[in-house]
């Protein structure tokens, strides 16, 4: 799967890349962008990290990690919009 991953990423998986390569890190608070955080992760794009703005009230609703993206995940995003450029 990693190698699919790495070759063809999904839609959605370059979109998650896409919105992690304009930040420091992001909090994942929906269960879909949990998914494909993680398979991202298995791939070596993504790594995941504690959250950064999770509540102090443990009653409050919690986001399920942290994420940054790798230099890894970045190659893969240069080569898509590389290979998209020339399409």
């Amino acid at each position: 799967m990693t190698d699919a991953i790495n070759r063809h990423p999904s839609k959605g998986q370059v979109e998650v890349l896409q919105e992690l390569a304009s930040c420091e890190g992001a909090d994942i608070w929906s269960y879909m962008d949990a998914r494909i955080c993680r398979e991202l992760e298995k791939a070596g794009l993504v790594s995941v990290v504690p959250a950064k703005n999770a509540p102090a009230n443990g009653a409050l609703r919690q986001p399920y990690f942290g994420v940054q993206i790798t230099d890894d995940g970045r190659a893969i995003l240069a080569r898509i919009d590389g290979g998209a450029a020339h399409e």
